[in-house]
């Protein structure tokens, strides 16, 4: 186990990753914490693929409080950022 934080996770087709998801949420009473996961393909060939992007929110709720802020989608790489996805991949060996 080599572990390291990061902010993008990058998973290829047939791959299997374990990942601890740390959010850091507040413990203070009434607060609400909203985190955003978002995922796309990343493309290095041509042909038909979808590239839509799906997005999922971590909720963290204290003491049932409704008081919520606007959360941001996360900034993600581009669908061929080939860079990014060797430099991720660098970081696990």
């Amino acid at each position: 186990v080599k572990p390291f934080q990061i902010d993008t996770l990058v998973i290829t087709p047939g791959q299997t990753t374990n990942v601890l998801f740390t959010a850091n949420a507040s413990t203070d009473v009434g607060a609400v914490q909203q985190f955003f996961i978002a995922a796309r393909p990343f493309v290095t060939g041509g042909g038909t693929f979808d590239n839509s992007t799906v997005a999922g929110i971590v909720r963290y709720n204290i003491s049932n409080s409704n008081n919520s802020s606007a959360i941001m989608m996360p900034r993600l790489p581009s669908l061929n950022d080939t860079t990014f996805a060797a430099n991720f991949s660098a970081k696990l060996r």
